[in-house]
């Protein structure tokens, strides 16, 4: 672990991570549980209504301020989106620029170059201030720089250990796992219509999001036999899907590198996902993984025939995903973490 003498003068940044929902809060509870002796932490949001979030957000600054005018932080380590996330940010990355401490800048969003796009003269004069922007892929860092900026590393996503106890399933089906919110950017609408008509397939959904259109789209498609919904799923919930799904799909128009996908490869799951973001980074084609355009329904559902159909191939992903994954255990990371900390400290 990253140890107390070194912790107790980084604090890091971002969404609420005690009860965690969604990838960043999933991230900076591995770190506070796995890498972190000593992690001080102060939240900026949080999963609640808006006033909340906003009364969140304020006292962040004022605790913020509190330590900085006690001088005992030396690292701020800002974990942000894209859009609200990146505004509320400015107000602590301007903070800590005029005190001098050093801020490193992490970068989560899958639609982050869209936003920094349309409002690249901002993020410019914003990450500008940041001593080390970190993404989480090469291909995000590369497009990074292309922006204008050299100071920038990358640092994956930690996964939990996965806790292997395998459940027998009582059919034959292929199982089929999906994980995020419910609406068109993540691609779950373009996974039941790949389903229509297929057999020997049970697709598991958790997630919120528009449940409503989740299920007429069931209803539209004769899938009430074929989808089994689970609502909202962490923990046990969430590993217990990840021990009996055979194949993990995610075939979403943005994403940054989803934490997801590596929880699910580490269960030994071969991937169905689309080519973009960081994901073409941590899945080798053909290999630990099937990769598709966004969108193309005929090319998804041919991802799942193609596993349905071989069980040896898809046994070999499942296989060569598990192994590729403890590259992103936490101890990978905090060795780079560390290498990190220490240039800043």
């Amino acid at each position: 672990m990253i140890t107390k003498d070194k912790s107790k003068y980084i604090c890091s940044m971002g969404i609420d991570c005690a009860k965690p929902q969604g990838g960043i809060a999933q991230v900076l509870y591995i770190y506070k549980k796995y890498i972190f002796e000593t992690f001080r932490f102060i939240p900026t949001t949080s999963k609640q209504n808006f006033v909340s979030r906003q009364i969140v957000a304020s006292v962040a600054y004022v605790k913020l301020l509190y330590h900085l005018l006690k001088h005992d932080i030396k690292v701020v380590h800002l974990h942000a989106a894209s859009g609200k996330s990146f505004y509320r940010k400015r107000f602590y990355i301007d903070l800590c620029h005029w005190f001098g401490v050093k801020i490193i800048f992490h970068e989560h969003s899958g639609k982050f170059k869209e936003f920094a796009e349309k409002e690249r003269s901002f993020v410019r004069k914003i990450l500008g201030k940041c001593d080390v922007i970190v993404a989480l892929s090469n291909t995000w860092k590369e497009y990074i720089r292309s922006i204008g900026f050299d100071n920038v590393v990358v640092i994956p996503n930690p996964i939990e250990p996965p806790k292997m106890n395998p459940s027998q399933k009582d059919d034959t089906a292929l199982h089929l796992v999906f994980l995020g919110n419910i609406f068109e950017q993540k691609g779950i609408f373009d996974l039941l219509r790949a389903m229509e008509g297929l057999s020997g397939v049970v697709l598991h959904i958790g997630g919120k999001g528009d449940t409503a259109r989740m299920q007429q789209e069931i209803r539209n498609f004769g899938l009430e036999n074929s989808v089994v919904y689970h609502g909202f799923v962490s923990g046990e919930e969430k590993e217990k899907l990840f021990q009996t799904g055979d194949v993990y799909v995610l075939p979403s128009y943005s994403e940054g590198l989803p934490v997801s996908i590596l929880e699910a490869m580490s269960y030994g799951m071969p991937v169905v996902a689309s080519r973009i973001g960081g994901i073409p980074d941590i899945i080798d084609e053909g290999e630990t993984g099937l990769m598709i355009t966004p969108g193309d329904i005929a090319a998804l559902r041919a991802a799942i025939t193609e596993l349905l159909n071989d069980k040896g191939k898809r046994m070999a992903m499942g296989r060569n995903a598990e192994k590729e994954s403890k590259k992103y255990l936490p101890q990978c990371i905090e060795k780079e973490l560390k290498a990190l900390y220490e240039k800043l400290l």
